[in-house]
């Protein structure tokens, strides 16, 4: 029948067979990607039920794109939009439709399950084993939510490295977004800020949580929870005396280390941003909140442990994020395979 109508358009108006074999294209699209699962496997029984669109279904929308297999980009005649929350991700990753509320991060939880046995602090374990599982909960008190943020002026300065750095944290599962309205009731939105680091041309992304002072994320977070000791620069110094003359030393440091570690999705709530006009909402420890450290430092604590363990009593010191090794010539071999 399709193939009868072409030829009768085709015929009459020749510029517009392109159009019908885009058509036809995007019909055979939609088939193999949905006709088993809306074309249920019963005799016909001469109704429309079968090839009824599901309720719910917005029209006008690309269910390829939706499925994340569509091929005609930019210049697809549907609007690629979600059909569950609006956004630009597809319904593939819906943050309302829960594919965004698995526990990111990327540290392994069968590495952190598995060298558990003998820490020094089983409450500190129980607490890292939870977190990675479901998620590491920000203590809040719970508050009216704040009137939505402008971001600081080096956002507006450097908008293009907000746009990568964004885009970078989407991409990797460590935010959700861009959605065209707040996907969470009671979203706070904070400012982002961007700050230059130590290389030159390159900047750090940060989510100002202590604003506004007062009613903030942060103010509702007790302090007496994020306070940290560190370890002292003298015990590092201690260390590499002991080594000896001609010590080893070596320095390492964790990347993107409080993305490491996932929220639990009831505070998702907390952490939401705005930028171009698009919400998102950060799935992962961000540096601006004030119980971060803390967090971090127990972990970090953990991996030294760790190392220490499978080194057969390497000499290893860690200052939140930064691990320094020491050791004589000698350990050389017995360093690199824990490593």
């Amino acid at each position: 029948a399709f193939c009868i109508l072409a030829s009768v358009i085709g015929e009459k108006r020749p510029g517009s067979c392109s159009q019908l074999f885009c058509y036809l294209d995007g019909i055979g699209d939609a088939y193999r990607t949905f006709g088993n699962a809306w074309r249920p496997t019963l005799p016909c029984a001469g109704t429309a039920s079968g090839v009824a669109v599901p309720a719910g279904q917005k029209k006008g929308l690309c269910w390829t794109y939706n499925e994340g297999q569509c091929k005609w980009g930019t210049s697809c005649r549907f609007r690629h939009e979600c059909s569950g929350c609006g956004g630009n991700p597809g319904a593939s990753r819906c943050f309302k439709k829960g594919k965004l509320n698995a526990v990111g991060g990327t540290a392994g939880v069968a590495a952190t399950s598995a060298a558990t046995g003998g820490v020094p602090s089983e409450e500190d374990a129980a607490f890292l084993w939870r977190g990675f599982r479901e998620g590491f909960v920000i203590p809040f008190t719970v508050k009216e939510p704040g009137a939505v943020c402008a971001n600081l002026k080096s956002v507006r300065e450097r908008p293009e490295v907000v746009r990568e750095k964004l885009a970078k944290e989407v991409l990797l599962g460590r935010m959700a977004g861009p959605f065209p309205y707040p996907p969470l009731a009671e979203l706070r939105i904070s400012p982002l800020g961007v700050v230059p680091k130590k290389e030159a041309g390159k900047f750090r992304l940060i989510h100002h949580l202590s604003y506004p002072k007062g009613s903030s994320v942060n103010d509702d977070i007790d302090a007496a929870l994020c306070s940290v000791s560190y370890t002292s620069f003298d015990r590092a110094v201690e260390l590499v005396r002991r080594a000896g003359r001609g010590a080893l030393m070596a320095k390492v440091d964790v990347e993107a280390a409080f993305r490491l570690l996932p929220i639990h999705p009831s505070c998702h709530h907390l952490l939401g941003c705005c930028f171009e006009g698009g919400f998102f909402v950060d799935l992962c420890l961000p540096m601006g909140c004030s119980i971060s450290c803390a967090y971090f430092e127990k972990f970090s604590t953990f991996l030294e442990w760790v190392v220490r363990r499978e080194s057969a009593g390497g000499t290893v010191v860690h200052y939140l994020d930064d691990f320094l090794c020491v050791g004589p010539r000698d350990d050389e071999p017995y360093l690199f395979p824990p490593f």
